[in-house]
């Protein structure tokens, strides 16, 4: 299960930030949103958003938040959606 969040949010962390090439490999709507849909928008979606944040569009994926930026274009793993979703489970 760990596994597939970590997984999920380099997906994520590399839709948001890729070129051209990579879009054509990953795409938001396909490969990322069921993603999202399943294990992260209940408490990260437009109703709630714990630790300030929201996860339920590309803007909101691409703002700055406490953790300061969520994805970091052309560089995956050192986005904060990466170190968040490494961090054991509570």
């Amino acid at each position: 299960m760990h596994r597939l969040i970590v997984n999920a949010g380099l997906a994520v962390a590399m839709a948001v930030t890729a070129n051209s090439t990579a879009e054509e490999s990953i795409r938001f709507d396909i490969d990322v949103w069921p993603i999202l849909v399943s294990r992260c928008l209940e408490c990260h979606g437009e109703q709630k958003q714990e630790g300030e944040l929201r996860l339920d569009s590309p803007s909101h994926i691409r703002a700055d938040g406490q953790f300061g930026d969520i994805v970091s274009p052309g560089s995956p793993f050192d986005s904060a959606i990466f170190e968040l979703i490494s961090l054991p489970s509570d």
